[in-house]
């Protein structure tokens, strides 16, 4: 089926927010780090000796003026991808907007509409309850997810290097997102560390929210659901909408692309080879990066038999529908081929809401989304590898890892790579800060830390 041959009748979008800024977390750990390095002011870079961070708490996780004009791009694009030359006309039966209740997501949304609406300031917004929000915040409301892999993701830690370290890595992220700054944070980083941080990103969402375990994508089913029936709607005329438009978040995204089955479900090791690493077909900085989106596209052939016909674009990329191995494939296949998920699931049954004391444990992760800093502007802005495809294809070209996880002696900064008998007692103090010891942590003798023989598992 070409293109030529059908009528767009109904756009279906589920975005990530656009760049945020750190939360209140991130700006912790940083600070923290400036602060155990003041007493050593002349190790220091120039630029580190009486830095400051360029943001404060008062915009800990909120969208930054970057964010928002990614999102308005994104609008500007989705109406031209609809066959409009202008802005549309929001109507209340036409286009739904709906979104969770962290601000960041609102914001999103009204960037998008922007750009999207000639009467913005007539769209009516949906915003699902914090604490009953099934749709696009299906993370939460899974006690068992919480209870399992979530909170037992979070105990077992799959930490590498000092928490330290990490912080300079998000601090690196955070540079280059809103400011597009490499001459601070990420000088301190080589290519190969920040080859090594990419791979281990990739091994905590992978079991955090990719396809590591069933329940993690499975829990998308609410909303998979959610997307058919509207389409059925429309066919079966029991809705009129042109334009249904979700933001949420990562956690949200990554599930729904891994559940249609986008993204390698291969398990990544810690103990995996550099050619396997250089291979994985799961990469977050491709699947899920700010902004990420999966629009669903739904046609009516234009003449002969009545059919109708969906495309799914994956951050705005053509790829094949997994199992359908087509660019358009029938709705009525694909009715067929997530039947499971569509019918049968029982998310209530399978994911039951958390208890008191299970949501209890919820409040006190203080879960928002972006459970972790997403360092992913790392890669798309310093691995020249990197692909923009909805799915990786590995190049014979692509740098592998050239050092285990863990090993940050290829960080250039000269008091960490250390030689002299005084370094190394600062080193000692560096090390209980970040809660490793100095053997784990530094290669001072070119020694390397063995990486682990088993893939990183949740505690049941």
């Amino acid at each position: 089926m070409r293109l030529t041959e059908l009528e767009l009748i109904q756009t279906q979008m589920v975005a990530r927010h656009g760049i945020r800024y750190p939360t209140e977390g991130n700006i912790q750990d940083i600070n923290g780090l400036l602060k155990r390095l003041k007493p050593f002011e002349e190790l220091l870079p120039l630029w580190m000796r009486n830095y400051t961070l360029p943001y404060n708490r008062s915009v800990a996780g909120e969208l930054a003026v970057a964010g928002k004009f990614e999102l308005w791009e994104l609008g500007v694009r989705s109406l031209a991808r609809s066959g409009h030359e202008k802005r549309v006309m929001f109507l209340k039966d036409n286009y739904r907007i709906a979104h969770t209740h962290v601000k960041r997501t609102r914001d999103s949304a009204i960037a998008f509409v922007d750009s999207f609406f000639e009467n913005p300031e007539d769209v009516e917004y949906i915003e699902y309850p914090k604490n009953t929000d099934f749709l696009l915040r299906f993370f939460d409301q899974c006690a068992r997810y919480q209870r399992e892999h979530s909170f037992g993701l979070k105990r077992e830690s799959i930490e590498f290097s000092p928490k330290d370290l990490m912080a300079v890595q998000s601090a690196c992220a955070f540079d280059i997102a809103l400011y597009h700054h490499k001459h601070q944070w990420c000088s301190l980083m080589s290519m190969t560390f920040i080859h090594s941080l990419d791979y281990l990103d990739d091994l905590e969402q992978f079991y955090w929210i990719g396809a590591g375990y069933k329940i993690n994508y499975e829990m998308a089913a609410v909303l998979l659901r959610e997307l058919v029936d509207t389409m059925m709607g429309r066919v079966n005329g029991s809705n009129t909408l042109a334009g249904n438009f979700f933001f949420a978040h990562a956690e949200t995204t990554l599930p729904l692309v891994t559940l249609m089955g986008y993204g390698d479900r291969s398990l990544l090791l810690a103990n995996a080879t550099k050619a396997e690493i250089n291979s994985r077909g799961f990469r977050t900085s491709i699947l899920s990066p700010f902004g990420a989106n999966i629009e669903f596209r739904l046609f009516k052939r234009k003449s002969g038999a009545e059919e109708f016909y969906v495309q799914i674009l994956v951050n705005e990329k053509k790829a094949k529908i997994p199992g359908c191995e087509r660019v358009f494939c029938k709705l009525s296949e694909l009715e067929q081929q997530w039947d499971y998920y569509l019918k049968p699931y029982d998310f209530q049954k399978d994911s039951p809401p958390p208890t008191n004391n299970s949501a209890e444990e919820v409040r006190n992760a203080n879960i928002q989304g972006d459970k972790k800093p997403r360092e992913d502007e790392i890669a798309q802005v310093f691995m020249p590898n990197a692909e923009s495809s909805a799915v990786y294809e590995p190049k014979a070209t692509d740098t592998p890892l050239s050092i285990p996880l863990g090993s940050v002696v290829e960080l250039k900064l000269d008091y960490i790579c250390a030689t002299s008998a005084a370094e190394v007692e600062y080193l000692k103090e560096f090390a209980i800060a970040g809660q490793v010891s100095v053997r784990d942590m530094l290669s001072l003798a070119n020694r390397q830390r063995q990486p682990s023989h088993s893939p990183i598992r949740a505690k049941s």
